[in-house]
């Protein structure tokens, strides 16, 4: 589901975590820094090694930095972020902003750029990202997204749904746990807990082994509709050692395996829960209301 960053100045971000983004979210990585006075994009990095040599220099400057997940449009130097607003305004994102048509090659944060964001901008000025009616707006129509803004001159980033988001014990902003190495939970599940009759959610392995990713749901589930991205939400209480997740969570389909197990970045509150799998399909439903078959 791609990982945001947002570091200030005289912060260093561990070469370990970097490293760690960039397994998590391999499909492209890029930073944003200021160099004499000008907001400056460097991005299109394939490899970890190239955006490290790359970055290396700046990592002790403010600095918004990404690492992409494809869900839509090509994987190429393009659609990587930052993206840059106006000269004075960079963002990057995470997320699926599902609101937002984009069917060929430009991803969905492209197609909100340059549709949304920088016609905004252009009338009404930098200014009017910081206001609340524009705050309130663009969040209700990202939903569960996190922006992340570098505005020239403003000593904060600008973040909407920050609160979804996590930060190191340093106070480096990242948009989900993909930045953390996995832990498997230390307790099993309790007993399935049944729910108006439909199947109970399996209890499943929780040691860690390799599942084979694929990218295309509907070959393993037949008519299913899931898809990177796909807004879900739990039909029965998950509890789990950071917390319970309770009956009507929201969450997004961040992978899907051949062995019929979802990676799920959940969001309730005690903040956004992620690499909390495996789940399997019948714990959750599509917040479209069409019910997904249950494995049988």
């Amino acid at each position: 589901m791609c990982i945001a960053i947002a570091k200030q100045e005289g912060l260093a971000i561990n070469e370990t975590v970097l490293k760690q983004c960039f397994d998590s979210n391999p499909d492209g990585a890029g930073f944003c820094v200021e160099i004499d006075g000008k907001l400056v994009i460097k991005k299109g990095y394939f490899t970890y090694e190239a955006f490290y040599e790359a970055y290396k220099p700046y990592e002790y400057q403010k600095t918004l930095i990404h690492f992409r997940i494809r869900t839509h449009g090509d994987t190429d130097e393009e659609n990587c972020h930052p993206f840059q607003v106006t000269e004075n305004i960079v963002f990057i994102h995470n997320g699926i902003i599902t609101k937002v048509t984009a069917n060929g090659k430009e991803s969905d944060t492209r197609v909100f750029n340059s549709q949304y964001l920088q016609p905004i901008v252009q009338k009404y000025g930098k200014k009017a990202l910081n206001t609340d009616v524009f705050k309130n707006l663009i969040s209700s129509f990202i939903g569960y997204s996190k922006l992340c803004f570098f505005i020239k001159g403003q000593k904060d980033f600008l973040i909407y749904n920050e609160d979804l988001g996590n930060r190191s014990k340093e106070g480096i902003w990242f948009s989900n746990t993909s930045w953390q190495p996995y832990k498997p939970p230390v307790q099993k599940y309790p007993k399935p807990i049944p729910y108006q009759g439909k199947p109970k959610w399996k209890e499943l392995n929780n040691k860690p082994y390799q599942r084979e990713e694929v990218s295309e749901i509907a070959q393993i589930y037949g008519n299913g509709s899931f898809s990177f991205g796909t807004l879900v939400r739990t039909n029965c209480d998950i509890n789990h050692v950071l917390g319970t997740i309770p009956k009507g969570t929201i969450g997004e389909v961040e992978r899907v395996y051949a062995d019929r197990t979802l990676d799920i970045d959940f969001y309730n509150n005690i903040g956004a829960v992620t690499n909390l799998y495996p789940y399997a399909l019948d714990i959750i439903e599509e917040v479209s209301l069409t019910t997904i078959t249950p494995l049988q």
